[in-house]
């Protein structure tokens, strides 16, 4: 049977992104810098020099396949000659020696939303390369999220480990905590009951990491470690 046509499509491209904690948490925007193939301005991406342009491939007769027989079969394959193109150049552009494309440097935009975690990926549509006379590929933005000592990320919550004394954790008092607030520099104080114990924690609702696309943040959940002393007087 015969299958539809299909237009070539140019290649995917990927590039790696380093982030800062914080960056991954209320998002952020960036300049990465990509190398790909683009259309040869000095032929029109023909791939033929000026004053001249691609002929039909007689081999094909510009189909770009090639049916022959075998045994009670026709088997249709790629062109031998042409490789496929249908088209035939005998005088190649000399800037980008017959491709039709161009290596070019260049710097895009990536737009980072809020929530995003290591290893994520991000799809930039029609930023890779281009196939002539066809479509263009896509750019793949793969996410590098440093770690912050401070807090420990367990999708879209948080864990922070806060000091406690002895003193306080047995007889009650406040403490000082990170928090995500003002690009994660914010803090807050809360109560500890009397007689908390090691491990026990308080859980901070909607103060978490926000979801990405929308949808609130998880939680923050503060685990208190208590100091315990060697010696008592």
């Amino acid at each position: 049977g015969r299958g539809r046509s299909r237009q070539p499509r140019g290649a995917d491209l990927r590039v790696d992104l380093e982030l800062a904690f914080a960056e991954a948490v209320w998002g952020t925007t960036k300049d990465v810098k990509v190398t790909r193939d683009i259309p040869c301005a000095a032929c029109n991406a023909t791939g033929a020099a000026p004053g001249s342009k691609p002929e039909v491939c007689r081999t094909c007769q510009g189909k770009g396949q090639v049916v022959h027989a075998q045994g009670f079969f026709m088997v249709q394959t790629t062109c031998p000659q042409c490789r496929g193109a249908g088209k035939m150049i005998k005088d190649p552009c000399t800037e980008c020696r017959g491709r039709g494309l161009k290596p070019e440097a260049s710097e895009l935009t990536v737009t980072v939303p809020p929530g995003v975690d290591d290893g994520q990926t991000l799809r930039l549509a029609g930023k890779g390369e281009t196939a002539p006379g066809g479509t263009t590929g896509h750019l793949y933005v793969v996410l590098h999220v440093q770690g912050d000592e401070r807090f420990r990320r367990d999708g879209e919550d948080i864990l922070t480990e806060v000091p406690v004394s002895f003193v306080k954790a047995t007889l009650g008092g406040e403490v000082e905590i990170y928090t995500l607030d003002e690009n994660c520099t914010g803090v807050a104080n809360i109560d500890i009951k009397p007689g908390t114990q090691p491990g026990d924690v308080i859980v901070r609702r909607g103060q978490g990491i926000p979801r990405v696309g929308g949808g609130g943040r998880g939680d923050q959940v503060i685990q208190f470690k208590v100091e315990i002393p060697k010696k008592l007087t």
